[in-house]
């Protein structure tokens, strides 16, 4: 059984904005659940849709850059920044694939949210790339976290036992790459 807990610790308690109330909680939920909610949920419609995936990917790397919650990852429970939207109408194949390969390095429970039966092959290759699955899997169960923000650009450092290559990607998604070395580069142009 995979238990998901939902973050209403320090809703419920009024200290929403309470870094020392979300640490407590985290530390806490590691111990009982296998996943929490680090997010609002990802919009599955609408213009709001690619910015929310953005919004979960950067909130499930800090708490208003005051707690890092990367700590509290690791074999058996993970930070949940909502399910994937990949397959749904709204975002572009590269969205997808970013939004999945995000979802990856986090070391996220990958939770498709998008009906099975009736995906497209792209997006079947999207959710069974083997090698991006592999960076989600790693045994040391640890998410990678985001170590230099620049301007629109963001680094991503996973922690894994078997890559050393830093994982790089833009907002601006006009391209992405997937390469044999599991290194997914959304590169302008």
């Amino acid at each position: 059984i995979f238990f998901d807990l939902c973050a209403h610790g320090c809703y419920d308690a009024g200290q929403l904005h309470n870094a020392s109330c979300w640490k407590e909680w985290y530390t806490a939920a590691e111990t009982i659940g296998n996943s929490w909610r680090t997010t609002t949920d990802v919009e599955v419609r609408g213009p709001r849709m690619w910015p929310s995936v953005l919004n979960n990917w950067y909130r499930n790397d800090a708490f208003q850059t005051k707690l890092n919650l990367s700590q509290f990852a690791g074999p058996g429970h993970w930070n949940d920044p909502d399910s994937l939207v990949v397959g749904l109408p709204g975002l572009s194949l590269t969205q997808q694939r970013t939004q999945f390969t995000m979802w990856a390095m986090m070391n996220a429970p990958l939770i498709a949210g998008n009906r099975l039966d009736t995906m497209t092959e792209d997006v079947a290759a999207i959710l069974l790339n083997r090698d991006v699955i592999a960076l989600n899997q790693d045994a040391n169960a640890l998410q990678g976290r985001r170590v230099q923000v620049r301007s629109r650009l963001a680094a991503h450092i996973p922690h894994r036992s078997e890559l050393t290559t830093n994982l790089v990607l833009r907002d601006c998604v006009t391209t992405a790459r997937w390469t044999e070395d599991r290194v997914c580069r959304c590169l302008q142009g």
